[in-house]
């Protein structure tokens, strides 16, 4: 850096963002789409580690069949049998990963959405039920948010 030049940073405060009610909705909009997206991919890798057992069943079925009917020896039974016993740990313990990862993801998409509404509170050209029905879903989603974060146990399934 050359000398005599700054770094400027943008300030932006949470007034700012409900003096926009676009802003607001973009925020709203975005966290959404994150939401959504991480709680799909949550939604994908649980369903994959309950369905291991099942996979797993019906591969080994397969395998045998295919050893009696002849069409590989006993060797490639056995090493057919450990890819098998592989990928189903795979499929199990990617759940560790990926659910952890996609909570995050959910959880960014929250405060997204938790900005939002925050925004459209603090916004004075909306009427002022709009202003407190924002407060109110503002204070809900941070209320998930804390819950899901602090206690780990807890989770919210949707069927």
């Amino acid at each position: 850096m050359r000398e005599g030049s700054e770094m400027k940073m943008k300030k932006v405060n949470i007034s700012s963002i409900g003096s926009d009610k676009n802003k607001s909705s973009k925020y709203l909009v975005i966290g959404v789409i994150i939401a959504v997206i991480f709680g799909s991919i949550m939604g994908i890798s649980r369903s994959l580690a309950l369905n291991a057992d099942s996979w797993k069943t019906y591969q080994d079925l397969e395998n045998d069949e295919n050893y009696d009917k002849g069409l590989y020896g006993y060797q490639d039974f056995l090493i057919k049998q450990r890819e098998i016993a592989l990928t189903h740990a795979w499929m199990e313990q990617q759940q560790i990963i990926f659910v952890t990862l996609a909570q995050i993801g959910v959880n960014i998409g929250l405060i997204c959405i938790f900005i939002g509404f925050i925004g459209f509170a603090v916004n004075d050209s909306l009427d002022e039920r709009t202003r407190r029905v924002s407060l109110l879903l503002a204070s809900v989603v941070l209320f998930v948010l804390m819950f899901t974060i602090f206690f780990s146990q807890i989770q919210i399934d949707i069927n």
